[in-house]
This record gives structure tokens, sequence and C-alpha cells, in this order.
């Protein structure tokens, strides 16, 4: 290639974790105008390479050195990279700095964070309520096993459960066993029956549950 240009060197730097940064360093000695573009690939390089100072660093500079404001997709790169490394507090934190509302790429990132934390999990969405950004409802499909039938889908909506709330409905749920006698031979949990007794324990403000078809195991 004769002449690089900057669409040619955020192309080479993207996917190459340490030698990004190299090729950032020698793109800038070229003289190339830089753009939020570039700072996107070399910082999320830097969070797949685990490298999280030089990440923060070149966000840093791309305010502090050339004046570019960060986007959307420069913030969902350096919470990536701060939840990568376990900084969620950190991260958290400058969610309440930003000049806009944080998007899905953010959220998702915070999310992703905090598995493993349900206290910081928790709190993450208790903030995405209400921005328009809501995980999309839980989708499974059963089969059964030796009987030629279509599956079966049920949806459940994520809520959040108080403390006395949560305790009825899953002590409702550990006693479907006494709803009908549960048998190896025909398998027979009823669990429109517990539907039932779910739903004359809720609310239906918080709380919504869906069978397209009710079916028994």
């Amino acid at each position: 290639m004769n002449r690089k240009d900057l669409v040619s060197w955020t192309s080479m730097m993207i996917g190459y974790g340490k030698e990004a940064g190299t090729l950032f360093n020698e793109m800038v000695k070229s003289g190339i105008q830089l753009d939020q573009i570039v700072f996107v690939a070399v910082m999320g390089d830097c969070s797949h390479a685990g490298m999280v100072d030089g990440g923060m660093c070149n966000f840093k500079s791309m305010t502090v050195d050339y004046k570019l404001p960060p986007n959307q997709e420069v913030y969902g790169c350096v919470f990536d990279l701060l939840g990568r490394s376990g900084r969620v507090e950190e991260a958290f934190k400058l969610t309440e700095s930003m000049p806009f509302k944080p998007d899905e790429s953010v959220w998702g990132a915070l999310l992703g964070a905090s598995q493993g934390d349900w206290g910081d999990f928790a709190r993450m969405r208790k903030l995405m309520r209400g921005t328009g950004n809501e995980k999309e409802a839980t989708r499974s499909w059963v089969e059964l096993r030796d009987q030629k039938l279509s599956s079966d889908e049920f949806v459940i909506e994520y809520q959040c459960l108080t403390n006395d709330d949560g305790t009825e409905l899953f002590r409702a749920m550990a006693n479907m066993k006494h709803i009908r006698p549960y048998s190896p031979e025909t398998a027979t949990i009823d669990y429109y029956s517990l539907l039932q007794e779910v739903d004359a324990l809720c609310d239906d403000n918080w709380w919504w549950c869906s069978f397209q078809k009710y079916f028994k195991l």
C-alpha cells in the first residue's frame, strides 16, 4: 500500500490486541488526524487484551490531548474495559457523569460485569427500568420425551420480588408436588393449577406469567 489513510490504519488495529498500541503510535507519528472510531478500535483491543490501564490512558488522551468528545460507542468501550476487569463501582460512577443517558451497550457491559455478584446485578437491573432499555423476556421450548407434540413455549417476564412476596411465591412453587401427586410413570404435575395458586399470591402490577399452551409434564 503506497499511502495509508485513516481507514486502513483503523482496520489494521482492530483485533490485534497488544500490537494495536504499536500501530496506534505509528499512526500518530504519521500525522493522520484521529477520530472517535480510531479510539473505539484501540480501546476495544485493550479491553480484549486485558490492558485496562492502557485503555483508560487512551480514553483520557482522546479528551485531553485530541479534544475529541466521547460518543456512545467510546463510552461503551470504557464500560466494557472496566467491566472485564471487575471495576464495576468505577463504571457505575461514570454513568452519572456521562453527557447522555446510557444505552443498551453500556447496560449490557455493566450487567455482564455484575455476573456472580447479585447485589450489583440487581442494582443495574433496577436502574435500567424506565430507561427504555429492557431485557427481552426469556423463552424456552420443551419437548416431551416419546410423545409427538409440538414444542410448547412459555415466557416469564423478569421481575424483582420483595422478600415477603418472593418467600410466598417460592413456597407455592416448592409445594407444587402437592397439587397433584407426582408419578414417574405419568409425570403429572399440573402447571395450570400451579399458576392459579401463584396468581392468587401475586399482584398483577408486578407479576406476569403466561403459557401459550397449558401442558402437563
